[in-house]
């Protein structure tokens, strides 16, 4: 029986990342403020998350393109051992982004940037460090649960397999486009993640364009 833990979990990850990314965007008022160094910082700390996303979503379009190719399972069952395991997690941590990386942009320049600001931006300051207090543990945290979707993908294959070996085809079958369908909502928070860093990505354009000539820091 495939569990629904690792799913459900990443499917959380992904959904509290796009809530983290949209705090940031939201509290980015005094961006027409940053120095340059600041601007480019930020952007690399996105790098990182869009970095674990892009991997995650390529991982579950490999399942997806093997698992609704029936004709193909059919002449080959051994093709479903490419949807789990470790071919898929390999992929993942090759590519996906880490926290050591987002923590050491974050102590290496911006934690100095918003030690400028005082009052005035006082809630602003406290958003953005609750988003980075998150982003700086994500490697066991969220970036972690997002990435054991393929945890999910490896029990829906394992499962394929036997029912593949007891030549319940339709069963196989029936159980791979269920995995597709839960795999899209993952798909769905993804792309939401991506839509909230597009609005940051805005943002940045939108207040640099309003700044001051400014000497650079």
């Amino acid at each position: 029986m495939v569990s629904m833990g690792e799913l459900n979990a990443g499917l959380d990850a992904a959904h509290r990342l796009a809530m983290l990314v949209k705090d940031l965007s939201g509290s980015l008022g005094f961006i027409k403020s940053m120095p340059q160094r600041a601007v480019i910082d930020l952007t690399a700390i996105l790098r990182e998350i869009d970095k674990t996303v892009v991997a995650v979503d390529e991982a579950i379009d490999k399942f997806i393109t093997v698992a609704l190719n029936a004709n193909q399972i059919k002449d080959d069952p051994s093709v479903l051992m490419e949807l789990g395991g470790l071919h898929l997690r390999s992929f993942i941590e090759n590519n996906r982004g880490h926290c050591s990386s987002i923590y050491t942009i974050r102590l290496a320049y911006l934690n100095g940037w918003l030690d400028r600001f005082k009052t005035d931006y006082e809630t602003q300051k406290r958003v953005i460090t609750h988003v980075f207090d998150e982003l700086d543990n994500a490697d066991v945290g969220l970036f972690q649960r997002l990435s054991d979707v393929v945890s999910y993908m490896d029990q829906v294959a394992q499962e394929a397999v036997l029912l593949q070996l007891d030549n319940r085809t339709e069963d196989t079958r029936n159980l791979l486009k269920s995995s597709v369908v839960e795999l899209f909502r993952v798909k769905s928070e993804l792309q939401q993640i991506q839509s909230e860093m597009l609005n940051v990505k805005n943002t940045f354009i939108e207040k640099m364009a309003l700044r001051q000539p400014m000497a650079e820091a």
